[in-house]
């Protein structure tokens, strides 16, 4: 079929072949990523163009039809995100190619260099379902019940479980083992996770990885333990979630700012929840006064605090959290009546004394009565914040001589 081409368009079809030919992953993956507009800038209306015979004919015999269909859907999908403005059919040819991609992979032992160009394809088909979804949600307000995300979300499910055998069946041995990419797509599937709420497969991606011990970039390390501590914390597992942010910050290079704010926006708060203030390179400015709060015992100022930021710590997930944290300021309020109108002898204070604090503390925005401070009370005692025995006859509470109040860091989570 005689077609009229761009140069641009022949010229990529030339750039294909030659990396295909010396075997250039990253050049594969430059030419397989949709991110950069200016790549695609001036390939032409190609919508009527039988793209797969245009590449054949310029591009050479790569190896199979799946490749060089791979190719081609590729080109239509950067045409019709960048010509037509079209996530969905972006999305459909950006499918097309992933699974061309990773057929022409799962029947190849090692040859690790292509799995760079299909890391890039599952990335912009990543983010093309998240362009699905902002635009569904700008529309109708929720991405639920839309019939066009559910169908994104189950082709991208099945394109990742297809791209995870592969990886998983791979026999070959060392750094030539398709199981080096094995956290690439687990990361991958995390951000997906996090984003739908659905967990299904993360046992499964989790085993994987910690059962292959190989060399593994740096940048894929972080992002592994970052998205492990948030998983953690999503199922009220605060010191396991403590420890990977930990890790993820430690490997985080001082040059990745954005990165390193982003683990320190869920490693603050566990932190705060495990007992440990921070020292001066885990803070972010933003936890400061809400910090203050919790260690000054002011119930008040944090529920104020946590009023003004419900929307932000909501979005992150954080917000069971650092609601919980309520209780650490409940704590140190009840440690400052400890102090003050402890009997000394016998370590007895005044329900009633509690109470009254209670309702200073918060500054009117409610008013606690004895039942309401007994019950406070009595959840301090069952989280492990306070050791000690309420008397409601008496109206007393009675605690113990030593370590009335543990230190949050002793507590069990």
């Amino acid at each position: 079929v005689a077609v009229s081409m761009t140069s641009k368009f022949i010229d990529y079809c030339v750039s294909v072949r030659d990396s295909w030919r010396t075997q250039d992953g990253d050049a594969l993956a430059r030419l397989l990523s949709l991110r950069n507009s200016e790549d695609w800038h001036g390939i032409g209306d190609i919508s009527y163009l039988n793209v797969y015979h245009a590449m054949g004919a310029r591009a050479g015999k790569l190896s199979e039809d799946n490749v060089e269909r791979a190719f081609a859907s590729n080109v239509y999908a950067a045409f019709y995100l960048y010509n037509r403005n079209d996530v969905l059919n972006a999305f459909k040819f950006k499918m097309e190619c992933c699974e061309k991609l990773v057929s022409h992979i799962s029947g190849l032992q090692g040859e690790v260099w292509l799995l760079k160009g299909l890391m890039q394809s599952f990335l912009d088909l990543r983010l093309l379902f998240t362009a699905i979804r902002r635009a569904v949600g700008e529309e109708l307000g929720d991405t639920c019940e839309d019939d066009n995300v559910k169908v994104a979300h189950g082709d991208l499910m099945n394109i990742f479980q297809t791209i995870l055998r592969a990886l998983i069946n791979d026999r070959t041995s060392g750094e030539a083992s398709k199981k080096t990419y094995l956290i690439s797509i687990t990361n991958h599937y995390f951000s997906i996770a996090l984003e739908t709420n659905e967990y299904t497969f993360v046992n499964q991606c989790v085993g994987a990885v910690e059962a292959t011990k190989l060399d593994r970039k740096k940048s894929d390390i972080v992002a592994y333990r970052y998205y492990r501590g948030r998983y953690c914390i999503l199922n009220a597992k605060y010191r396991e979630a403590r420890q990977h942010l930990l890790k993820a910050f430690a490997l985080c290079p001082n040059t990745h700012r954005h990165n390193m704010r982003l683990i320190l926006q869920f490693l603050v708060p566990v932190n705060l929840l495990c007992g440990f203030r921070a020292c001066k390179d885990l803070r972010l400015p933003e936890y400061e006064p809400i910090t203050k709060a919790i260690m000054q015992g002011n119930l008040h100022q944090f529920n104020n605090l946590l009023e003004e930021n419900r929307k932000q710590f909501t979005s992150l997930g954080l917000f069971v959290l650092i609601d919980f944290l309520r209780l650490h300021t409940m704590r140190n309020l009840i440690k400052k009546v400890y102090k003050l109108r402890k009997d000394k002898t016998q370590h007895i204070v005044d329900v009633g004394d509690c109470c009254e604090a209670i309702n200073f503390s918060l500054g009117g925005d409610e008013v606690v009565d004895m039942e309401e401070t007994e019950w406070m009370l009595s959840n301090l005692i069952v989280n492990g914040l306070m050791k000690g025995s309420i008397f409601s006859s008496k109206g007393k509470i009675a605690l113990s001589p030593k370590a009335a109040f543990p230190p949050p860091s002793a507590i069990k989570l």
